[in-house]
């Protein structure tokens, strides 16, 4: 009976949408916005804060209210205890016959919902944009905090992430739902907060293949190198070399990206061989979601130089960096050679902040024998 019941409420609520009695919207000048309502966040664990979910869903409201890419559904966020008095049990992971039913009853295009996991000392905000017209995922964001109290923080890097400027393939009802962007995961360091790239996508080599025994040491994985986070694949490759690239100079790596408010980009790039100094054979490229646009010079000797030490013939490369934004951060050694990754910290201008980091960029006019830049991973700090 009480079925029964739910199916008759959800047929009363429609009628009452038909009839245009609908809550006011949070935004007024809407445009080609997406209608989107936010339901009260599932809680895994013992988390030890009461309502924690609601509250997770009104901060959500809140920012994506503030990045002005949708049309929010006032008070939706009790949408979860509505449905559930009617027996339409709902919980922060929802199916696609009850995200279809949202839709209906609300008139929105989509919903946010998700979860909040407690594990051991890590905590985990995982959220969910979903299409009521077909149920499909459109969307996926993750944060990640070793403290409760640093969640309010991360609400609207969250946020951002799910407000990812929509393109064709990813409006309501259509099937290629996901965007085609870079794997990233949100690291906390105090007060400090890192975007670490995984690139395995991009890679063409494998580092310990270089072709010496040293280069077996090199580390991979998730790996703090001179106090940022980064990630090192594991898998078969785990470096963009240039040199194995396929087709004529310039060798270009473009990476795409949606992250929020950068401030400072951190990078492993070191060379095979490498140019003294004086000219540039290499570039990286930074481009903004509103126009912002930065390029950096890779200049050996000075950003970059040989990741193999000098020894023998290896003289003939560059060997040094100015260790001030660029830096040492991991050497191994055997009885024959000693290899190194370099760090860089490439600050971007003010021009980016408010908005996303959209593409990076790598081009390499070198050649075989003078210098062939390989990047080994990147990290971006967000505001």
């Amino acid at each position: 009976m009480k079925v029964i019941k739910g199916k008759v409420w959800l047929c009363f609520l429609v009628a009452i949408i038909a009839c245009g009695w609908m809550e006011s919207v949070v935004s007024a000048d809407v445009g080609d916005k997406l209608r989107v309502g936010v339901v009260e966040f599932d809680v895994k664990g013992d988390l030890d804060i009461k309502d924690a979910g609601a509250i997770i869903a009104e901060w959500m409201i809140t920012a994506l209210g503030e990045e002005g890419r949708f049309e929010l559904k006032a008070r939706e966020v009790l949408l979860k205890k509505v449905l559930q008095e009617q027996s339409l049990g709902l919980t922060g992971i929802i199916d696609n016959e009850t995200a279809v039913g949202i839709g209906r009853i609300y008139g929105v295009q989509a919903v946010v919902t998700g979860s909040v996991t407690k594990w051991g000392k890590t905590i985990k905000v995982d959220a969910r944009l979903v299409d009521t017209i077909n149920g499909s995922v459109m969307r996926v964001a993750s944060i990640e905090v070793a403290n409760a109290d640093d969640i309010p923080k991360q609400i609207r890097i969250l946020a951002s992430k799910i407000a990812t400027e929509r393109n064709e393939s990813t409006k309501p009802g259509t099937l290629n739902s996901v965007r085609d962007q870079q794997r990233s995961q949100i690291k906390y360091l105090g007060d400090r907060v890192y975007h670490v790239l995984d690139i395995t996508s991009h890679c063409n080599w494998r580092m310990r293949n270089m072709g010496y025994l040293v280069a077996e040491q090199m580390p991979e994985g998730d790996i703090l190198l001179g106090g940022v986070p980064f990630y090192i694949g594991t898998e078969k490759n785990n470096i963009w070399a240039s040199s194995r690239a396929v087709g004529p100079n310039a060798q270009v790596l473009e990476i795409p990206m949606d992250i929020p408010n950068p401030v400072m980009v951190y990078t492993l790039i070191n060379s095979e061989w490498g140019k003294l100094g004086g000219e540039s054979l290499a570039y990286i490229e930074f481009f903004g979601s509103s126009g912002a646009y930065y390029k950096k010079e890779l200049t050996g000797n000075e950003d970059i130089r040989d990741w193999l030490k000098g020894t023998g013939w290896f003289p003939k490369w560059a060997q040094n960096i100015n260790n001030k934004t660029t830096i040492n951060v991991v050497t191994v050694k055997d009885k024959a050679n000693e290899a190194r990754l370099d760090r860089q910290q490439i600050s971007l201008p003010s021009t980016f902040h408010g908005q996303n980091l959209v593409k990076v960029r790598l081009v390499d006019n070198g050649e075989m024998y003078v210098q062939k830049i390989f990047l080994t991973g990147i990290t971006i700090l967000v505001q």
